[in-house]
């Protein structure tokens, strides 16, 4: 629960992603049609875009559940942030990447 598994598993997720964009590279066009080297080319961008997305939100949402909570101990207060709190900026962030790919 202290390592928040589930920004830890959106954090392989994206490298996952990152890692992906590979392999589209490795289509050539004496063994593939024209359509699909098109497709490998765009597809590329996609999976590391998305993918360092992915990653980098997740690294962000973790250090701002860890700056709340570290703010609000400086006032000698206890509080609860939620998976659901830190996950706006998360969701934000992909979606704006998303929009511009």
């Amino acid at each position: 629960r202290a390592s928040q598994p589930i920004f830890l598993g959106l954090i392989c997720l994206g490298s996952f992603l990152m890692a992906a964009g590979i392999y589209p590279l490795n289509i050539d066009d004496e063994n593939f049609s024209i359509r699909g080297c098109n497709i490998a080319c765009m597809a590329t961008p996609w999976f590391i875009g998305c993918g360092f997305s992915v990653s980098f939100s997740s690294l962000l949402a973790k250090t701002i559940r860890i700056n709340r909570l570290f703010g609000a101990a400086t006032k000698f207060a206890r509080i609860t942030v939620t998976v659901k709190d830190v996950m706006k900026p998360f969701v934000a962030f992909t979606s704006v990447n998303v929009v511009l790919l």
